[in-house]
């Protein structure tokens, strides 16, 4: 199953290169077209219910077509989509047996899409939106203020609940795996570039390690600047010993004050020395 998904997924959303938001966007697009072309569509039909029901689930699934082209080509229409889902449930909750009905299952979906597209408070106003948008239809109905065409028959509700269940949840749970997904792979991602750079830390400190028994092992005096301004200065066991620096002690003129070396100075030509024109700082 998680194969076929990633499957699917992959033919979708075409572009690995775009952001998962646009990805996902891709992938509710092309899915609401399917099932709206073949299941929420036959189910309609036979039901028998009113043209004008069928003609907005046909409305709708071409819309979520256009919206997947155009994001293809760089038009991502997130918002737009987004609202014209909640006009037709809206819609389709008085044409359609209102809280009686499926309606209901598919505000699950329309509080979930804000909750994966959006931040912050574009978020929570979202979200505050949607739970407006259904109380207040939901009032409109109780008080009789827009009428609600009641279901034919129990078999008809039955089948209206049974297919709107199985087509939200089908719709929620392939949004919360595709998401579930990602989120693992970019964990095991994250995983491989810390054991690499674990790695990498690892084989550097060897080579410090090496280059310090090197440097120890060496007779003479060897100092070595840590940065391009010559501001700390390691030196070798001999340079050590000749300059009367502990070991791993700064070597540096330049050095702050409570590291800098005090007890020595160094001249040319009878001449003290600048700290600026000292060699390590010079060709760092």
């Amino acid at each position: 199953m998680e194969k076929l998904l990633e499957k699917y997924w992959t033919f979708v959303t075409r572009d690995d290169s775009e952001t998962m938001n646009v990805r996902l966007y891709r992938l509710i697009c092309m899915t609401t077209a399917l099932l709206c072309f073949f299941v929420v569509l036959p189910t309609s039909m036979l039901q028998g219910l009113f043209r004008s029901m069928n003609l907005l689930i046909v409305l709708l699934a071409a819309v979520a077509l256009i919206c997947y082209r155009a994001s293809c080509r760089g038009r991502h229409y997130i918002r737009s989509f987004y609202f014209l889902f909640v006009l037709k449930l809206n819609i389709d909750w008085f044409l359609d047996g209102g809280s009686a009905g499926s309606i209901g299952f598919y505000f699950f979906v329309a509080i979930l899409y804000p909750m994966v597209f959006f931040r912050g408070m574009i978020r929570a106003g979202f979200i505050l939106f949607i739970i407006l948008d259904y109380s207040a239809i939901a009032i409109l109905e109780y008080f009789r203020i827009f009428p609600v065409i009641p279901f034919t028959s129990d078999t008809d509700r039955l089948i209206d609940i049974t297919s709107g269940f199985l087509t939200s949840a089908l719709a929620i749970a392939l949004i919360l795996i595709v998401v579930i997904i990602n989120f693992e792979r970019e964990l095991a991602a994250r995983k491989r570039t810390e054991e690499a750079l674990l790695e990498s830390e690892t084989r550097e400190r060897a080579r410090a390690a090496e280059l310090a028994a090197i440097m120890d092992a060496v007779p003479a005096a060897i100092l070595v600047s840590h940065d391009p301004d010559g501001v700390k200065i390691t030196g070798s066991r001999a340079a050590c010993d000749l300059m009367g620096i502990p070991r791993d002690g700064n070597f540096s003129k330049t050095a702050p004050n409570e590291e800098r070396p005090l007890h020595y100075r160094i001249f040319h030509d009878g001449v003290e020395t600048s700290v600026h024109d000292l060699p390590l700082q010079r060709a760092s």
